[in-house]
């Protein structure tokens, strides 16, 4: 897939802003800061809020032996770890001895005082994600949807003792139940929205087009390149993410057909993401290969796993982000960055997949619906596209970068990865 625009204008004084700040020390934990909890957006502390709620209501009589039985268990099969719990599960909690230890481990007091944390510290990352954005962007709304939904099937539960909400939840069949009520309930209300935006299959997507989007945010591949040689780090992503956060995932889960319409017309923005493979001083010109993705192509029979340069595919507004992992104790965090093993593994993986082709059409596979290999790309390894190959290259080294309530998706959309609490904005090429 070709990198297009993002992010929105923004003013001149923020056209070489740097986002880098002081690393955290790895040696040291900080506090949670409880004093923002007022500050941020409401949707993002919501969207925390009810992970912890639905932790809390249906894994509380749970311990970290059942969890480890779960996980083993066949995906189709009834008490399967599901992905929320299965999110909470791999956090890494230090003790008072500097021991890892599971979320599971926890007594149910800790547990609580975790999850208080845990959701004011990611809706922090979130909110300020959301704010590089700008005002631009409709990713907001995409939030207020998917959390009104979960909102619904969580509403038995609030403001319940826990005993209770145990009770409640085995009477309504359990975790996996209620996760698939989740799952229904973001599913329906997401493309009843869609519906709203661009009519019944989709009836009134070119005029929204038309009429939402300007051309792409190209840049000079001059100003790219200056940016990069300073800005760029083996490892690190690069994304450029779309201001039309709904027309995105509407093109990424449910029309990605429109390629054939919209592909190099200027007037197609579903966003991309790519791994860096060099540093900055290794970057020559605007043709020196630094990255590494899944590109489509307008031709069924090539595209998928290839490097990338700034001239054919990165001539575009986007932000250099960084992978990690939080770990936690009880009362406070420090952040977890991939060591330059994990981070060359990664990147050998991704450049072993080389030549691998895109999901786009599916009869390769057999199948004649077209794009079904597209829409089911997360759990394919015989195709690829650019979230699914970044995804799976550092997922494969314990850093999983798909944002949790997302996951039960079968794709992964850019801005999935970008609002993922594992992924770091460090800086934004303007």
């Amino acid at each position: 897939m070709i990198a297009l625009f993002f992010l929105g204008a923004c003013s001149q004084e923020e056209v070489f802003e740097d986002l880098i700040g002081d690393d955290v020390s790895l040696e040291e934990f900080q506090a949670v800061d409880f004093t923002k909890k007022d500050q941020l957006d409401p949707q993002c502390l919501t969207y925390f809020e009810n992970m912890a709620l639905f932790i809390t209501a249906t894994s509380s009589h749970l311990n970290n032996r059942d969890i480890q039985a779960m996980r083993y268990l066949p995906l189709d099969e009834e008490k399967a770890l599901n992905p929320i719990l299965e999110e909470i599960s791999e956090v890494e909690i230090e003790d008072d001895e500097g021991n890892l230890i599971s979320f599971y481990d926890l007594s149910i007091a800790d547990r609580g005082q975790f999850l208080e944390g845990w959701t004011v510290q990611n809706a922090i990352l979130m909110d300020e994600k959301i704010q590089t954005l700008g005002p631009e962007s409709d990713v907001v709304n995409y939030l207020e949807v998917q959390n009104n939904a979960v909102a619904l099937v969580l509403e038995d539960f609030r403001d319940q003792p826990i005993d209770h909400m145990i009770r409640t939840a085995q009477s309504m069949g359990g975790s996996n139940e209620i996760y698939g009520l989740i799952v229904t309930a973001v599913k329906e209300a997401m493309e009843k929205r869609e519906e709203e935006l661009f009519g019944s299959d989709g009836a009134r997507l070119g005029d929204y087009m038309r009429t939402h989007l300007d051309p792409w945010d190209i840049l000079p591949n001059s100003v790219v390149l200056s940016q990069l040689k300073q800005h760029a780090v083996r490892g690190h992503l690069i994304m450029s993410i779309p201001r039309h956060t709904w027309l995105s995932r509407y093109l990424f889960y449910t029309l990605p057909g429109a390629f054939d319409l919209y592909y190099h017309t200027g007037k197609y923005p579903p966003g991309h993401t790519s791994i860096i493979t060099l540093n900055g001083s290794q970057i020559v010109d605007d043709r020196t290969r630094f990255a590494i993705s899944a590109r489509n192509s307008t031709n069924l029979n090539s595209g998928g796993v290839t490097t990338e340069y700034i001239e054919r595919d990165w001539n575009c507004v986007s932000v250099v982000s960084r992978v990690r992992k939080l770990r936690w104790k009880r009362w406070g965090f420090r952040w977890i960055y991939p060591t330059s093993t994990q981070i060359n593994n990664a990147i050998s993986y991704a450049e072993s997949r080389i030549g691998t082709p895109y999901c786009r059409d599916a009869n390769f596979l057999g199948i004649n619906t077209p794009y079904y290999a597209f829409i089911t790309a997360k759990d394919r390894t015989n195709c690829f596209i650019c979230t699914t190959i970044t995804w799976r290259s550092y997922d494969r080294q314990g850093f999983n970068t798909h944002r949790v309530l997302a996951r039960w998706m079968p794709t992964i959309a850019p801005i999935d990865i970008y609002l993922s609490s594992n992924v770091e904005t460090r800086y934004r090429v303007h």
